[in-house]
């Protein structure tokens, strides 16, 4: 049985909540989808980071250009999954992620400072949405999230009938095929 306290429903109404992105355009790049993702375990979630990141040798710009090279950046979190996380709490944060930040390279940001990635940092007690410039410097902090098989929750099963999983309204019960 799926453990409700792992999963994550996605909130696409995040971006909309925070008034400041209502005048940016914001990039996604994503995989077409038959069937809307309506959430994700975060137990199978995939934390990546290099060693550049440690050695704060890479920039933000940097990052981003692996991931597009590396064919990973349609698997990393965007808005919809930052708002999940904020909606599940400081303590789910930190439980799951420490105090590092996370940020979703999908959701590139252009503002007229230029192109941002946002990011969002727990301070123990809250947590907060911000924006990293993609000329700056990435470090070990800079977590990025990616999706892997298995990690989307869905609201039907592929056309194909390859899922094993059929997530109900209340996201506990499950149906096997």
């Amino acid at each position: 049985m799926m453990e409700s306290r792992n999963i994550v429903l996605l909130d696409h109404d995040f971006p909309a909540s925070c008034p400041e992105l209502g005048k940016f355009d914001i990039k996604t790049e994503s995989k077409p989808e038959d069937r809307k993702v309506k959430g994700f375990d975060i137990l199978k979630m995939k934390q990546w980071i290099t060693e550049e990141h440690i050695k704060h040798r890479i920039s933000a710009n940097g990052v981003l250009e692996y991931l597009r090279r590396n064919d990973m950046l349609a698997n990393c979190v965007g808005l919809a999954e930052l708002g999940g996380i904020y909606k599940k709490g400081p303590d789910f944060f930190e439980k799951n992620f420490g105090f590092g930040v996370i940020f979703a390279w999908n959701s590139i940001i252009d503002t007229p400072n230029g192109p941002q990635v946002p990011y969002l940092v727990n301070f123990g007690d809250s947590m907060a949405l911000w924006f990293h410039r993609l000329e700056s410097r990435a470090n070990e902090c800079c977590i990025t999230l990616l999706h892997t098989k298995g990690s989307r929750i869905y609201d039907s099963l592929r056309e194909d009938g390859t899922d094993n999983t059929v997530v109900y309204p209340d996201f506990t019960k499950k149906k096997r095929l």
